[in-house]
């Protein structure tokens, strides 16, 4: 039934439209107002060609269609309107919230729909007319009602015919209410697309009315096709109509026929066509016989007759509106379909899916968007009612459809499930067991059955099918015990159908919540997964392959547990159907199932094993391979055999070999990204035992794997480098406990490879791991192939000693081996340059997490992450009110401390990979340093006192009478440089204060401040006036300095970082550039310059980073 108010909108506007052709004055005014706005621009400043590209386009395009006008040529006529409506594609195709050369894109799209609504009407098609317009309205309502069309606006969207217009006399000083615009515009044109589709192809009696010729403009809001008593009610669209005799609304209806249940597959299709037909002839033969005034109101009664013959709904509201699609579910989900379904129950929910079944087999697109109807309905009822009875019933049909054609799933998916509270009732259904599907008693009807693999398939669209976020929203719904363990009841059925929506749904749970794949990897019934990685379906097989390969991404031990679980209630030869699934699956599953064979195998005893041999050399062929998916998958799984995983299933197999290489430092730590060196799963006792086992087995291969893996290292995907550098890692620390003769032909094969790894510029993880497999390959005899080594490798390795003490050993053989040869490399090359002219200074720099933070004096702070010569913003976070003036690590709860100006130090945490703020420390003056030790901050304040924050957040000064200017803490204690030139030493476990460099005496009365102070290893520098550096102890015997670095007269020494070959000095009287010094020697080798004042040093990883005035940060190594 066709509802003619939204008829009464299309006429209306293709009248006001062909006006708008025809009133030669109006029109040319409207594109007068539109090109001004665009010459004004152009007129006044320099903007971009593709800016440029699009204002031309609007101005040309407004210009063709005034040609098209004037022109009496119909081919003419023709090609102007095409090229306009090619050329107003651009300008409508704009991001509405950007400017385009200073106009607001919301301007240009809402001009470009306007009159791409003029050449639709121009060529005819008032469908795309009417849309293209409403478009317009949705884009800008301001702009369609003040400038293009008032008088249509004022009759299409007022509220009501008793109230006064929201916005009826329009200034610029009032308000529109565009929420109220939008919505209705909004809902016109869904209907008005609906019923384009409905009629396609049919000649509509309206047409006539589109003309100048017919009477005004009609009152919209006052056209109905309700009765009299529904006046302050929309009209309600009879869609459902169509279908012939499906439902009664009531029981004691009149029906000219019933159906069958049990029959209802045979239902026919050809008495839809018949209830269609009727319907259009009934409402025509109305109209012919009465004469219709655009500017009346239609008649009640004669509505009323035509659709007495129809009165037979599946949906219809007992509420007063219903909005076309999704619009406002609260009001749409108070369906008669409710009483209904409480009603009639299995045969009514069975007569419901059979039909729909029909109108799938059927063809046109009358059919097709029943369908449609039908879906968004229940999929409405489900998302917000609030009665159980319905929801089981309403849900029942949408399963039971799904269940019976599963290609509906697709349909689902198109219509927007995202925002509707599917979940809730879904998870429950899943949850409950099936003898409460079926409870019933006299006093209570029994609940519906709702199948669970259709619930599992739609749950399962709604964990993958959306954007990252929804997907996530949508996990955190369903990530909980009570849900898993339903999902596990539901594994326990012999059902294949479900495994698959099921085992993708487990799988997605543990990606996303370490506790749930605790819970999972603890309770899950391992039987019907075996049974399904023994079925002959492919399908299945692959699916077992991935839930296990997920499961076992779990710390070791619980791995292994884990593993002798499987082993133990397989009553099957799951190694021989390993084995097979390895040689039978595509690639990709192929290496699943090898590195779960290999696994298992490496519980057996026996130091060698053909199943183990062959999963190896699976392994290494999909290595080599062209594919480049194939070579990532199967180097991330050897690199991780020997390793561990957390719960969150990331790898921390790289984290576990790290701290064998001596880092423990967390100033060091925070220079490796993704890892939480608290994890508990780092110690894990049970990863060296398995480590040695599973190293055996691997090395028992041959050189192959060595050959394999040197020729990975050389990848040019950096992901497949990296993990063959680590899987050379752990082999090694078994290849160092094997015979001379296989650890020599193991070096000569890869040592060449890993060298590249261990210079500056490479992550700072690389590095040590390669120093790391230098040192187990080299071993014994090995260290002779040092002498080999190039330079620049030896120099490395000093660089690396401070961090490992793998690294400090190599050194001192290399130059046991080659004593006379040593070289410092003085060159320093800028790697990098991130930011941009902000025109705010960066103020501190820190790395944390592998990210580098950087805090400007606006209060922001800026996380890079920084990818060798490249960095992309992470994120921009202002949440200080005032400038970021210092950062500090916090260890105890792997956290990171920024201080400010605005009188607060705030504690940051990385959790699941996103930055959150823990806690707000308020002081009572501007923070300008902070360090930590333990659970205690120390704050230095815009007063230089020095304060002290312990655990409880009490606060309280150390050092009265002192004037602090800089901090930092080793060996337990903190060093405090003062304004006197003085250094003060704190003992933080003992409370004890001690001066161990008395301030410099002069006969000046100015003095002379400590503006730095820096450890490093067992020496202490301090810059002012002078750079001087010695050792702790001699500070504390003596106080006087080893060495001692002179400035010129009047400079200042206003920042310094000392490296293992290097001190970075900024001086007060060259504030844009960074002074090179030796640091064995005091001898000044050059500078490197910053372009603009530097307000902020920092060095990691050999890298020296400076931030500027301007907002930049720049990176330089020595080569």
């Amino acid at each position: 039934m066709i509802d003619l108010k939204y008829i009464w909108v299309l006429i209306s506007i293709n009248r006001h439209i062909l006006t708008t052709i025809q009133n030669e004055k109006s029109r040319k005014s409207l594109n007068s107002k539109c090109i001004t706005t665009i010459k004004i621009q152009n007129q006044q400043q320099f903007f971009e060609f593709s800016h440029q590209s699009v204002l031309s386009n609007l101005y040309y395009a407004i210009d063709a269609i005034e040609t098209a006008i004037q022109s009496h040529h119909s081919e003419e006529i023709s090609l102007n309107l095409k090229n306009s409506e090619q050329m107003l594609q651009l300008p409508a195709m704009l991001d509405e919230d950007d400017f385009t050369a200073s106009i607001p894109n919301r301007y240009l799209v809402c001009c470009s729909y306007f009159y791409l609504s003029l050449v639709r009407k121009l060529l005819g098609d008032e469908w795309h007319a009417a849309l293209h317009f409403l478009q317009a309205v949705l884009v800008a309502p301001r702009v369609v009602w003040t400038e293009f069309a008032p008088e249509l606006c004022e009759s299409l969207f007022r509220k009501s015919e008793n109230t006064s217009l929201e916005f009826v006399s329009f200034n610029f000083e009032e308000e529109i209410n565009e929420v109220f615009v939008k919505e209705k515009a909004r809902r016109y044109k869904e209907c008005l697309v609906y019923y384009q589709v409905m009629l396609y192809g049919e000649i509509p009696w309206w047409s006539s009315y589109c003309g100048n010729n017919s009477a005004n403009y009609m009152d919209v809001s006052n056209t109905s096709c309700v009765s009299s008593t529904s006046v302050h009610h929309e009209s309600r669209l009879k869609t459902c109509n169509t279908y012939e005799k499906i439902h009664p609304m009531d029981p004691q209806d009149v029906m000219q026929e019933k159906l069958d249940a049990r029959n209802i597959n045979k239902f026919d299709s050809s008495m839809f066509t018949r209830s269609i037909e009727d319907v259009a002839l009934s409402i025509s033969k109305r109209i012919e016989k009465t004469s219709i005034d655009l500017n009346c109101r239609v008649e009640d009664l004669l509505i009323e007759e035509a659709l007495q013959p129809l009165e037979f709904h599946l949906f219809d509201h007992a509420s007063s509106r219903l909005r076309l699609g999704l619009k406002n579910h609260e009001e749409s989900s108070n369906m008669k379909l409710q009483t209904s379904l409480g009603k009639y129950g299995e045969e009514y929910i069975v007569n419901t899916a059979s039909i729909f079944e029909s109108l799938i087999c059927s063809s046109g697109t009358n059919y097709g968007s029943l369908k449609d109807v039908i879906l968004d309905e229940l999929l409405i009822v489900i998302s917000t009612s609030k009665e159980e009875k319905e929801l089981r019933a309403s849900v029942s049909i949408l399963t039971t459809i799904v269940s019976r054609n599963k290609s509906i799933i697709e349909d689902v998916k198109k219509k927007d499930i995202k925002t509707l509270e599917l979940l809730p009732i879904l998870v429950e259904i899943v949850c409950a067991s099936s003898q409460s599907c079926y409870k019933s008693n006299k006093q209570e009807e029994s609940l519906l059955m709702t199948p669970h693999a259709a619930s599992l398939m739609i749950i399962e669209e709604l964990v993958t099918s959306f954007d990252y976020a929804t997907n996530n929203m949508h996990l955190e719904a369903i990530s909980s015990p009570h849900f898993l363990s339903g999902l596990f009841e539901v594994a326990k059925n012999d059902n294949l159908e479900e495994f698959f929506s099921l085992t993708t749904i487990l799988i997605k749970c543990m990606q996303f919540d370490s506790q749930c794949r605790k819970y999972v990897s603890k309770f899950t019934p391992l039987a019907p997964f075996l049974h399904l990685l023994d079925a002959e379906n492919i399908r299945a097989k692959c699916t077992a392959l991935e839930y296990f390969h997920e499961i076992l991404c779990i710390p070791r031990s619980s791995a292994i547990n884990l593993l002798q679980r499987i082993k133990r209630e397989s009553r099957m030869d799951i190694m021989q159907i390993l084995m097979q699934c390895a040689h039978q699956l595509q690639p990709d599953h192929q290496i699943l199932a090898a590195s779960v064979l290999i696994q298992f195998d490496t519980l057996n005893p026996t130091d060698k094993s053909l199943f183990r041999e062959e999963a190896v050399q699976i392994l290494l062929k999909a290595l080599t391979s062209e594919e480049s998916s194939e070579q990532i998958l199967s180097a991330s799984i050897l690199s991780n055999l020997a390793g561990t995983y957390a719960w969150t299933g990331e790898s921390y197999t790289a984290a576990w070999f790290l701290r064998k290489t001596g880092l423990n430092s967390p100033y060091h730590q925070n220079m490796i990204r993704n890892f939480n060196w608290l994890d508990h799963s780092l110690q894990d006792t049970s990863i060296d035992v398995w480590c040695s086992k599973i190293a055996k087995c691997i090395i028992s291969v041959g050189d192959s794997i060595f050959y394999t893996l040197e020729k990975g290292l050389r990848s040019k995907m950096k992901k497949v480098s990296r993990d063959c550098l680590l899987t050379l890692s752990w082999l090694g620390c078994q290849i160092s406990k094997n015979p001379d003769s296989l650890s020599n032909s193991a070096s000569e094969i890869i040592l060449r490879g890993v060298e590249q790894f261990l210079h500056p510029g490479m992550e700072l993880d690389e590095r040590l791991l390669a120093c790391m497999c230098m040192f187990n390959y080299a071993s014994g005899k090995g260290k002779q192939k040092l002498m080999h080594f190039s330079e620049g490798v030896k120099e490395s390795l000093r660089r690396l000693s401070n961090i490992t003490w793998m690294a400090e050993e190599l050194h001192r053989v290399a130059d046991f081996l080659l004593p006379n040869t040593s070289r410092i490399s003085c060159v320093h090359t800028q790697i990098l340059e991130v930011g941009r002219n902000f025109s705010i200074s960066v103020c501190s720099l820190i790395y944390y997490k592998g990210l580098l933070f950087s805090g400007y004096s606006d209060g922001s702070i800026k996380v890079w992450d920084i990818r060798g010569h490249s960095a992309s913003l992470v994120w921009d976070i202002k949440e200080h009110k005032k400038s970021v003036t210092c950062f500090s690590i916090y260890e105890p709860l792997d956290s990171l401390l920024s201080g400010s100006s605005d009188k607060t130090i705030r504690v940051w945490k990385m959790i699941q990979r996103n930055l959150e703020c823990l806690e707000v420390i308020v002081m009572k003056e501007p923070i300008h340093h902070i360090r930590s030790h333990g659970e205690t901050i120390f704050s230095i304040t815009e007063k230089q006192g020095i304060k002290v924050v312990n655990k409880s957040r009490e606060i309280r000064d150390i050092f009265k009478g002192k004037h602090g200017k800089c901090m930092a803490v080793a060996q337990g204690k903190l060093y405090t440089g003062c304004t006197d030139s003085s250094i003060q030493e704190y003992n933080t476990t003992h409370n004890r204060e001690q001066e161990i460099k008395p301030p410099t005496r002069s006969w000046r009365k100015q003095s002379k401040p400590i503006n730095s102070i820096v450890a490093y290893r067992d020496w202490l520098y301090s810059a002012s006036r002078h750079v001087e550096g010695t050792t702790f102890k001699e500070w504390k015997r003596s106080g006087k300095p080893k060495i001692s670095i002179l400035t010129d007269k009047g400079d200042n020494v206003v920042a310094m970082e000392v490296v293992e070959d290097f001190l970075y000095l900024i001086s007060s009287s060259s504030t844009s550039s960074i002074q090179i010094w030796l640091r064995g020697v005091p001898k000044k080798l050059g500078r490197i310059s910053a372009g603009s004042k530097i307000t902020s040093i920092y060095t990691a990883n050999d890298i020296i980073f400076c931030g500027t005035e301007k907002g930049l940060i720049k990176g330089w190594i020595p080569l």
